[in-house]
């Protein structure tokens, strides 16, 4: 396999289980607050919600083969949870924990369940059709047994779980010092003055050295520089482990650099946003004159119509508030100021640009239609119909990345010691793949159980080390260097007292 191969299967098994890592996290969060209401007796809104949060983390991509999910969730095989006596694959784990629950409680529906989730995954021994792991998750979460939705919600949790691991894996494999394919390949690889404390080359390294940086050849074309932050210490024998006086040289990335986008949706914002476009709705009737869609008197739209053509209570209540009399009896000017009001609480709520990326993720089939100006010859104004998104049960669910960053840092100094006067010029290893800027919500919660002794959560298999150490190179020079955001030091000359201008 090429070096540009192993790269490209890294990026995409991370992308991958990042996406299964949220949508099953997502599934959870929908279960959990099933178990809740079912403990406390309150009313709950049945398993349908649960039964499609746990679909979506199945759904193929629009217009794939149903088989190519399966494929690319096969990653849940392999023995990437931790077991008693080592690693173990999802099944083997989830039916520890079934076995583990008190005895009378049936865990008939539980197994068939794990059965389900262990042929769809076997994509080379179970030919289609195989068992739905959709219709087996509904046939568990549709009882109303607490103890039992609580060891389904156990189950999840290793989906979750083994999703994370999957994604850490594929962080690790694209890493510089990730183990080589071969021995041939596993040559040492350092900077120009030997500071380099690798032992290996992994396909970020291999990447790096088969591609040289193309800006000299870019006579004319232009480049775009982003700003970093950067910071030096000159470290002596009687100060640091070094040998002799270095110049160390660190690299921040800026804030535009920084990416905190997750283009999963709560469900709050899901619906605030689709509350936008049902106000555009509303705006878009042509007239607002007493007929069979309106109420003789206030204006109000009818009750049965709004019912019919909307689906959420909540949209239908929002909807019926709405008094035609306080907006302009303009069709236009009336949507313009409709829409103002909706837009403007809706950034009031996500701010400016998160709200932006809310009403384009939340359009329905009419967006284009319903943003435009008002029809008045016989139009009909249609029905909201709204796609499935992509939710996430937190507002923050990882760790914020730096992108837009080099493969590698280069570096020019220019030394004088009276009229002596010489440069030099060191290169960095490749750049981590990503680059944490900040730690995972996970490490947060791991931090505050660890200071409040409250010890740590079993379900949840909270990688705290590993999540940490994504951040350590902010804050240690030497775990810099194992991220490559920090440039190679420069060994100072000996004799003469040489200082950079």
């Amino acid at each position: 396999m090429t070096t540009t191969s192993r790269l490209t299967d890294a990026r995409t098994d991370f992308r991958t289980a990042d996406a299964a890592r949220t949508r099953f996290g997502y599934a959870l969060s929908t279960l959990a607050d099933r178990h809740a209401r079912l403990a406390r007796g309150a009313e709950t809104d049945g398993p349908a919600r649960v039964t499609r949060a746990f679909e979506r983390a199945f759904e193929p991509p629009e217009g794939t083969d149903p088989t190519s999910r399966r494929a690319e969730l096969s990653f849940l095989t392999r023995p990437i949870l931790e077991g008693p006596d080592g690693p173990v694959a999802f099944d083997a784990r989830a039916r520890d924990r079934i076995d583990a629950v008190p005895s009378g409680t049936d865990t008939t529906d539980l197994h068939a369940f794990v059965d389900a989730v262990e042929d769809y995954l076997d994509v080379d021994g179970t030919p289609a059709p195989w068992r739905d792991p959709v219709d087996a998750y509904a046939g568990v979460a549709a009882t109303d047994d607490v103890a039992t939705i609580a060891v389904l919600a156990d189950v999840l949790s290793l989906l979750v779980a083994a999703a994370r691991n999957a994604r850490d894996d594929a962080v690790l494999e694209s890493r510089p010092d990730a183990p080589a394919e071969s021995p041939d390949e596993g040559a040492a690889a350092g900077s120009d003055d030997g500071a380099s404390d690798t032992t290996s080359r992994g396909p970020l390294e291999e990447f790096a050295a088969a591609h040289p940086d193309l800006g000299d050849a870019l006579a004319t074309e232009p480049l775009v520089l982003l700003p970093v932050r950067l910071e030096t210490r000159f470290v002596r024998p009687s100060t640091s482990d070094v040998d002799r006086p270095e110049l160390w040289v660190r690299v921040y990335p800026d804030d535009v650099h920084t990416d905190t986008h997750e283009p999963e949706l709560t469900e709050e914002a899901v619906s605030w946003g689709r509350h936008y476009w049902a106000s555009l709705w509303f705006a878009s009737h042509p007239s607002f004159e007493p007929d069979d869609r309106w109420t003789d008197g206030d204006g109000r739209l009818e009750a049965a119509y709004v019912e019919a053509e909307l689906s959420d209570p909540s949209r239908i209540a929002m909807v019926r508030a709405l008094d035609p009399a306080s907006f302009p009896e303009d069709p236009d000017e009336r949507k313009a100021a409709v829409r103002e009001r909706a837009w403007g609480r809706l950034v009031d709520r996500f701010g400016r640009e998160r709200a932006a990326y809310v009403r384009v993720a939340t359009e329905p089939a009419e967006a284009e239609l319903l943003e435009g100006p008002v029809v008045t010859d016989g139009f009909v104004t249609p029905a909201l119909a709204f796609d499935a998104v992509d939710r996430r049960s937190e507002s923050w669910t990882r760790a914020p990345t730096a992108r837009l960053l080099p493969d590698r840092w280069s570096l020019y100094g220019i030394w004088t010691d009276g009229s002596d006067r010489s440069t030099v010029a060191v290169r960095s290893d490749p750049i981590r793949e990503p680059l944490a800027v900040g730690p995972t919500p996970e490490a947060v919660a791991s931090a505050l159980r660890t200071t409040d002794g409250r010890g740590t959560d079993r379900a949840a298999d909270l990688p705290a080390a590993s999540a940490m150490a994504d951040v350590e190179w902010m804050l240690e020079f030497r775990s810099r260097r194992a991220s490559r955001n920090g440039a190679p030091r420069h060994r100072r000359r000996r004799g003469g007292r040489r200082r950079p201008d």
